[in-house]
C-alpha cells in the first residue's frame, strides 16, 4: 500500500511539472513562473514524501529482478522515459549538447570552434533556432569525449533534443540492474534498488533536465560493481574511465581505487587501463592543443552557484582586505621573481571575462588545500571504496563554488550504502532541487538570485540527518 501511494504521489508531481513545461512552451516562462514556484513549495515536497514511502517500505527488504517483483520498477522507468518528451524547462544545456553533436558529426572539433566561430557559419545557417538557444556561444566545448560521442550519436539519429535525452535516459535505466547487482555483492538489502529507481533526482535531471551526468551515474555504478570482485579489474577500470570521460574530476580517485587491488601488478595494470582508455578517447581531439581544456579553466575561475563553503571563504578573505592588494602581494612578488610582472592578474583572469576579485581566487585556493587534506587522509585509509568515493567526491562538491542539482548524480549510488555520511548525502540529493527556486525570478524579472533558505534546507538538513543517523547507530549498538 505504501509503495503504491508513494509511486502515485511521484507520478502526480511529475505530471504537474510536465504540465508546467508545456504551459511554458506555449505561454512563455514568465507566465509559468508563479505556477512553478507553487510546484516547488507543494508539488516537489509531495514527490519527496512519496519517495520516502517507497524507501520506508523497501529499505531493508529484498527485491528480485527475475520475477513479478521486477514489475515494480516499471513505473519509475516509465516516468523517466515519459519526461524525455516534455519541452525543456529546467535547463538549456541540452541545446549545447545537440549543437556540439552536430559540430562533431560534421567533422569539426568542438574544442577548437566555439558556437559563434565564423568557421561554423554554414552550420549556424542550417540550424539558426538551435544556435539561438545555445548558452555561452563564445566558449568552445567543455564536456569530455564520452558525452561528445553521445551528442554526435544523437545528431546522427535525427538531431532532435529528444534523441539526446533518450540516450541519456537509457544510460540511467541501464544503471538500475547494475546497482541491484552491486547491492547483492555488497551485502545490502536489494529493496533499495526500488528506492534508487524512484528517486526524484533521476527523473528531474535525466528525464526533464536531459543532463549528461546520467553517463557519470552509469560509470559510477559500473565502477562500484567492479570494485566488489577480485577478478573484475577490467570492469572497474571501464567504470572509472567512463566517469572521468564524462567529467574529469573523478580522476582524483584513481590512486584510491588502485590501492584496493592487492598486488602491485594489479594496481599498475588498473591505473594503466584507466589512463590508457582516457588517452585513446582524447586522441581524436588532440588537435585542439591548449584549447582542449581552456573552457574548463574559464568555468572553474568564473562560475559560482550554490557552493556550501565557497561563499563563506570569499566573505572571510574579503573582510581581511576589501581592496585585494595585500592578498595578491605574495603572488605578484613570486611572479616578479620569475620574470612575470602580472602574475596575480593572470591568475584572476579568463579569456573574455573580467578578472575575479582576489578574495574569490584565495577562496578557491583555500578550498583546494582543504580538499587536498581530505584526499590524502582518504588515501591513507583502508575503507571500502564507496566510503572513499563518498568522502572525496562529497568533499569536492561541498568545497566547490558551483553545485548544480545534476552534479549530485555522482553521489546518488553511494548514498544508499548506509552510515551517517551516506544519510547526509541522501538528504542532499533529495533537497538540492530546491535550488530551482532561482528560476521564477529569473523568468519573470531577469534576476538570478538564489534564496538563502535553500542553503539551510540543503546543508543544514544534511547535517541534521547525519547527526540523527549517528545517534540512531549508537543507540542500536548500545
Amino acid at each position: 500500500m505504501a509503495t503504491a501511494a508513494g509511486m502515485a504521489l511521484g507520478c502526480a508531481a511529475a505530471g504537474w511539472l510536465a504540465w508546467i513545461a508545456f504551459a511554458a512552451q506555449s505561454g512563455g516562462t514568465a507566465e509559468a513562473a508563479r505556477v512553478f514556484a507553487r510546484f516547488l513549495g507543494v508539488g516537489y515536497p509531495l514527490w519527496v514524501a512519496g519517495w520516502a514511502l517507497v524507501a520506508w517500505a523497501w529499505w531493508n527488504r529484498s527485491l528480485r529482478l527475475d520475477g513479478p517483483q521486477m514489475l515494480l520498477l516499471l513505473p519509475a522507468a516509465g516516468l523517466l522515459m515519459a519526461a524525455v518528451w516534455t519541452p525543456p524547462l529546467l535547463s538549456d544545456d541540452m541545446y549545447r549538447y545537440l549543437w556540439e553533436g552536430k559540430v562533431l558529426a560534421a567533422g569539426w572539433n568542438p574544442y577548437v570552434f566555439a558556437p559563434n566561430a565564423p568557421e561554423l557559419l554554414p552550420l549556424a545557417r542550417a540550424c539558426p533556432s538551435l544556435l539561438a538557444h545555445v548558452n555561452n556561444p563564445e566558449l568552445s566545448a567543455i564536456y569530455p569525449p564520452l558525452p561528445q560521442c553521445v551528442f554526435a550519436g544523437a545528431a546522427a539519429l535525427g538531431g532532435e533534443l529528444e534523441a539526446i535525452r533518450l540516450l541519456l535516459a537509457v544510460a540511467a535505466i541501464a544503471a538500475i540492474p547494475l546497482f541491484h547487482r552491486w547491492l547483492e555483492r555488497r551485502g545490502l538489502p536489494t529493496g533499495r534498488t526500488l528506492a534508487f529507481a524512484a528517486h526524484p533526482l533521476l527523473c528531474l535531471e535525466v528525464g526533464f533536465g536531459g543532463h549528461l551526468d546520467a553517463l557519470m551515474l552509469l560509470g559510477v555504478v559500473v565502477l562500484l560493481l567492479g570494485m566488489e570482485g577480485a577478478r573484475r579489474r577490467g570492469l572497474a577500470a571501464a567504470g572509472l574511465a567512463a566517469a572521468v570521460l564524462t567529467k574529469l574530476a573523478p580522476l582524483v580517485l584513481l590512486p584510491h581505487a588502485a590501492r584496493h587491488w592487492k598486488s602491485a601488478r594489479g594496481r599498475w595494470a588498473f591505473a594503466a587501463s584507466v589512463l590508457g582508455i582516457c588517452a585513446v578517447a582524447y586522441l581524436p581531439f588532440a588537435g585542439a592543443g591548449p584549447e582542449l581544456f581552456s573552457t574548463l579553466g574559464t568555468y572553474n575561475r568564473n562560475w559560482e552557484f550554490n557552493g556550501m563553503a565557497h561563499g563563506v571563504l570569499v566573505e572571510g578573505w574579503y573582510r581581511l582586505d576589501p581592496a585585494g592588494g595585500r592578498l595578491m602581494a605574495p603572488f605578484d612578488a613570486a611572479g616578479r621573481a620569475l620574470g612575470i610582472e602580472d602574475a596575480g592578474l593572470r591568475l584572476r583572469s579568463a579569456k573574455g571575462y573580467a578578472p575575479i576579485h582576489p578574495a574569490q581566487l584565495l577562496a578557491r585556493l583555500t578550498s583546494g588545500a582543504l580538499f587536498a587534506f581530505v584526499w590524502l587522509a582518504m588515501l591513507g585509509r583502508r575503507w571500502r571504496f564507496e566510503t572513499q568515493w563518498l568522502a572525496v567526491v562529497g568533499t569536492g562538491l561541498l568545497l566547490s563554488p558551483v553545485v548544480h542539482p545534476w552534479y549530485l548524480l555522482a553521489l546518488l549510488p553511494v548514498a544508499f550504502s548506509g552510515g551517517a555520511g551516506a544519510m547526509g548525502a541522501l538528504w542532499w540529493t533529495l533537497a538540492i532541487p530546491c535550488t530551482y527556486a532561482v528560476l521564477p525570478r529569473w523568468w519573470s524579472e531577469g534576476a538570478w538570485e538564489l534564496p538563502f533558505w535553500t542553503w539551510w534546507v540543503q546543508y543544514g538538513g544534511a547535517a541534521c540527518m547525519m547527526a540523527a543517523a549517528c545517534w540512531w547507530n549508537r543507540r542500536r549498538e548500545g
